[in-house]
């Protein structure tokens, strides 16, 4: 019981960290933050994301290794459950999942770091796509059902299937956060689009995690070798991207 309210404590630091009040009404649908402030234009259906510190101090905090791998020890077993259940909220808050996922390559490694990273991700972006379809429909087709965003995914949906799917998730045109709900407003099936999703997602998430996990690990041979991974995943994403592209002129589907 201690060692599960060590883990909730631990949630509740980290997103009071990342969080804070919000500056405005416009940043409340993204739970937005005084370090990163993201602003949804309904009306042109553009997405605004402003910087400043939040990544520098991050990074400084997870380069203090010891410090991450002693909390990971004080948690025993509940480690792992906390990094995925931290990754899911989260994915549900629209937040961005990038800090979160470098530290699961330092705290656990290039392997298990993504297996976790995925578990994360695939239920968080499932439980999104949940609320939105079958929980908070009404409020979210009020939020996104007449945006640009919407209406390019859910005709894409309609002539293209999978395919609208992997373009949006490979290619960053919209954040995946809108993604997540805006799906569950469209036809697509349920099972097909977690496990799609959850696939293209990690594909790109897979090569921050491998590169964070073996720069840490001290190991010569371990930052070789998954460095070498991470840049032929890139480079294969980038020949799939290329391919998506083409695919997109010849279909005439234009999402920007």
């Amino acid at each position: 019981m201690k060692k599960l309210l060590t883990v909730v404590m631990f949630i509740v630091i980290f997103m009071i960290g990342m969080a804070g009040p919000a500056t405005s009404k416009d940043y409340s649908v993204y739970a937005a933050r005084p370090t990163t402030q993201t602003v949804y234009e309904s009306t042109r259906g553009n997405v605004e994301i402003e910087k400043d510190n939040i990544f520098k101090v991050l990074f400084s905090y997870l380069t203090e290794r010891a410090k991450l791998e002693s909390v990971i020890t004080m948690l025993g077993v509940w480690g792992p459950l906390a990094y995925i259940i931290l990754y899911i909220v989260i994915t549900i808050s629209m937040m961005s999942v990038l800090p979160v996922t470098i530290a699961g390559g330092i705290i656990f490694g290039p392997i298990m770091g993504v297996v976790y990273t995925a578990i994360g991700a695939g239920i968080g972006l499932s439980l999104s796509f949940l609320i939105a379809r079958y929980v908070a429909r009404g409020a979210i087709e009020r939020k996104f059902g007449n945006t640009a965003v919407f209406k390019k995914i859910d005709e894409g949906v309609k002539k293209d299937g999978w395919f609208i799917l992997a373009v949006t998730r490979l290619i960053p045109i919209f954040p995946f956060g809108i993604q997540n709900y805006v799906y569950g407003l469209t036809s697509i099936g349920f099972m097909q689009y977690a496990i799609l999703s959850t696939i293209f997602i990690l594909l790109g998430t897979s090569v921050y995690v491998m590169l964070a996990g073996a720069f840490v690990s001290g190991d010569r041979d371990i930052v070789l070798k998954y460095s070498i991974i991470a840049s032929l995943i890139f480079m294969g994403l980038m020949v799939v991207t290329k391919i998506i592209k083409i695919k997109m002129e010849l279909k005439k589907i234009k999402i920007k």
